[in-house]
């Protein structure tokens, strides 16, 4: 292939489908994925051409800018090479490199130049740590917090470290005393409930409500696939148990098991419903055991990223009026929900080494609960009895709930809804729903075999 006016030959050495590899005659390796320019890969000797694969594909999920930075210098190939290691995380891989990109383009130099600089060991690596104190410093001015400014730091080191080099530059710093300016808090099980009723779809809903009694990680749940939670799922168990592989995890050390309760498996089974039937613009989808449980709503559904899951949440927070703690943060995030689970638990009785095991934490007590029988951990999650809303709903609550029903279908429940009709709150999902509906023949039957918790009892007139 001819490339740059004609002036080389490129020889195609992988061709992965979206993306290919070429090669020049001087030995050159160029990342092209056809719609953007090509990335000159600054390929390390110590790596071949599978290790690159392998940090294309671990890269690809940095932003265009990231990536190419990433692969035009081979010390943060080898940075990328050495976290794929240790970790697999994606998330981790962006923050060091975006920590890196930091520093580098406030000093004007390429990863690369920095590690020469330091590799010299003279007044001029000495003037470069001088240079990052006073980068340092001036981001403390600004009002950035001394623990943000040190996490920044330690990727820098960290950077230096999987490069060869011992640079020591937090010690030379005067860091005041470590508050915590804004740690989330754990919300109120009404505060949960109105981030579900802000949520704009079912999928956010049953997100919500899944992190608030599971325990779960964001980067877990995003990761879920069907088959994950298709046993208790299709059994209709309540609480649904949800079995979490070691690879999903963070540290990817061990599997687990949780449970979410009913008010989750109902959401769930409305958004998985939905996904089901279509829409007059998206096809409807066939639900597999390896099918991603959270996907973008799109012809083509591919999994939800955390990025956009956090914008969703933090405009659900925004409309909720909440305090700010401090200029710039929300006193709730996305983990908050995971420390609601954790303080309910603990609240009503349950033991603290078990909710850790719940929540994936690899403690010493971990063996103890993992050879336990799921059985004996379903009942201890049941007799907590977690809940998002009070059991006892109002009657004009589960008369929307039942409309809400009605119009996943299509329908318009001002026609099937039987005008004065009564409705009486049991200890189901947010209340036992009795009631009558008419016009459609099949309607409630539909319903009714979708949805096993929710009873619509009645007659088709």
């Amino acid at each position: 292939m001819i490339l740059d006016g004609g002036v080389r030959e490129y020889k195609l050495i992988l061709d992965c489908g979206d993306y290919r590899l070429w090669k020049t005659e001087d030995g050159r390796i160029i990342y092209d994925c056809g719609d953007k320019h090509p990335v000159n890969v600054n390929v390390p000797p110590d790596l071949d051409l599978e290790d690159i694969r392998i940090i294309i594909e671990y890269a690809r999920s940095l932003s265009r800018m990231l990536f190419e930075f990433t692969l035009s210098n081979q010390s943060t190939i080898k940075t990328a090479w050495k976290l794929y290691s240790l970790t697999q995380s994606k998330a981790t891989l962006h923050n060091y490199i975006y920590g890196i990109y930091y520093f580098c383009k406030r000093l004007s130099l390429t990863p690369d130049q920095l590690v020469a600089v330091y590799r010299l060991g003279n007044e001029a690596s000495e003037e470069t740590t001088r240079r990052i104190i006073k980068i340092v410093e001036r981001d403390r001015a600004r009002n950035l917090t001394p623990s943000s400014c040190k996490v920044m730091l330690a990727y820098l080191e960290s950077f230096f470290r999987f490069n060869g080099l011992d640079v020591k530059i937090s010690d030379r710093i005067n860091w005041p005393r470590i508050r915590r300016w804004y740690a989330s808090e754990s919300p109120k099980p009404e505060e949960v409930a109105k981030m579900i009723d802000l949520a704009p779809t079912l999928r956010d809903k049953a997100m919500i409500a899944i992190l608030a009694t599971s325990g779960l990680r964001i980067g877990t749940l995003l990761q879920l696939r069907y088959k994950h939670i298709m046993e208790d799922l299709e059994a209709n168990r309540i609480p649904c148990m949800i079995k979490v592989d070691a690879d999903i995890t963070k540290g990817k050390y061990a599997p687990y098991t949780t449970f979410m309760n009913e008010e989750a498996v109902y959401y769930l089974k409305l958004y998985l419903d939905e996904r089901r039937r279509g829409s007059k613009y998206i096809p409807p989808e066939t639900i597999t055991p390896e099918t991603p449980l959270f996907v973008l709503k799109k012809r083509d559904p591919e999994p939800l990223s955390y990025h956009a899951f956090k914008e969703i949440f933090r405009k659900i927070i925004g409309k909720m009026n909440v305090e700010k703690k401090g200029e710039r943060r929300y006193r709730y995030s996305i983990h908050s929900l995971r420390k609601f689970f954790k303080t309910q638990m603990l609240a009503r009785g349950v033991e603290d080494a078990l909710v850790d095991f719940w929540m994936g934490h690899v403690t010493d007590a971990y063996t103890r609960f993992r050879d336990m029988d799921v059985d004996w951990m379903r009942n201890k999650y049941l007799s907590a009895n977690l809940r998002i809303r009070e059991a006892e709903t109002d009657e004009r609550q589960l008369k929307e709930l039942l409309k809400n029903i009605v119009r996943q279908y299509g329908y318009d429940p001002e026609r099937f809804i039987v005008p004065g009709a009564t409705v009486i709150g049991e200890d189901m999902i947010l209340g036992a729903l009795k009631n009558f509906i008419h016009g459609e023949e099949g309607l409630a039957d539909k319903i009714n075999s979708t949805f096993d918790f929710i009873s619509i009892i009645g007659g088709l007139c």
